[in-house]
């Protein structure tokens, strides 16, 4: 894996250095874009399927808006948080506790994710709200082959907590995780186009406009003073969720999902560790150049 960082949108990039960026404008679904590097190797903007990582938090956050909290909402973030007998910790070592919810999403706590998720969402509730609302699970027809996102049902508390920071078994790819920003930016689901077809799939329901509105200010709170300040703070107007997903022992991959004006992106790098050091300056360069609203 090279340890230099992707300077460009489109880096040619070593063999083994893998990104895949998808972006669509939120009112229409139409894919502007996609890369993969190596241009040669494995689709992974619409063919992988890995775990999202802390840009799931978009969807645990909003489920938990609509269970009943508000970004303002006191949520404690400890080190560590207890999973079935298994301690998970965060990304930084301290105890936080006086965040509020909009403190917990801009910083990506882990701890708090999974006490609340544990608390006030029951089983099955995340799998049926990432379909309902964000479109994650819902067989789509792309006109291209693509992997369909699953976000299991589990039966295993483990695994039933670990889905609310976007590990355990949910499997996605740059392509789907677009929309989940997208959604936030517009309030509805549209599928991804990326060739002209029959009607796609719909959500079964909307954003309601408070869980819309408290995610817009997480996403932006997450750019202007949060984990992806340094690659996007100077962007005006963006708004976004860094991600690192756990991938089998290995180094983590580095997400980012975010949206500014019309313009929605997702970027994954493989192996690359933390979200607003890696993926997130790529996703920053199409945010920075394209559609600014």
């Amino acid at each position: 894996m090279s340890s230099g960082r992707p300077r460009r949108p489109w880096p040619s990039g070593p063999a083994r250095l893998r990104w895949s960026p998808s972006s669509r404008p939120p009112a229409t679904g139409h894919v502007l874009a996609f890369a993969n590097s190596p241009a040669h190797g494995q689709n992974r903007a619409f063919g992988a399927a890995i775990a999202p990582g802390s840009t799931m938090k978009v969807v645990t956050g909003a489920a938990l808006l609509e269970a009943g909290l508000t970004p303002d909402s006191p949520l404690p973030c400890p080190p560590t948080s207890n999973v079935a007998g298994r301690s998970v910790p965060n990304d930084f070592p301290d105890a936080r506790l006086g965040y509020t919810f909009k403190d917990d999403f801009a910083q990506s706590c882990n701890t708090a994710f999974l006490d609340a998720g544990q608390s006030r969402l029951g089983p099955g509730t995340l799998s049926a709200f990432a379909k309902e609302v964000f479109g994650l699970g819902l067989v789509w027809d792309a006109g291209l082959p693509v992997f369909d996102t699953e976000v299991p049902v589990e039966s295993n508390r483990e695994q039933t907590a670990l889905a609310h920071i976007g590990q355990g078994r949910i499997r996605t790819n740059a392509l789907a995780m677009a929309p989940v920003t997208a959604t936030v930016q517009n309030g509805t689901f549209r599928q991804p186009i990326l060739v002209p077809g029959p009607a796609r799939p719909k959500a079964a329901k909307s954003l309601s406009p408070s869980a819309r509105s408290g995610l817009q200010s997480m996403m932006r709170r997450t750019v202007q003073n949060g984990t992806a300040t340094q690659a996007l703070g100077n962007i005006p107007n963006a708004a976004g969720k860094t991600g690192n997903a756990e991938a089998g022992g290995q180094k983590p991959n580095s997400w980012f999902t975010g949206y500014r004006g019309n313009l929605a992106v997702a970027a994954e790098v493989e192996g690359a560790a933390h979200g607003g050091a890696v993926a997130a300056p790529l996703a920053g360069e199409l945010l920075r150049i394209g559609n600014g609203g």
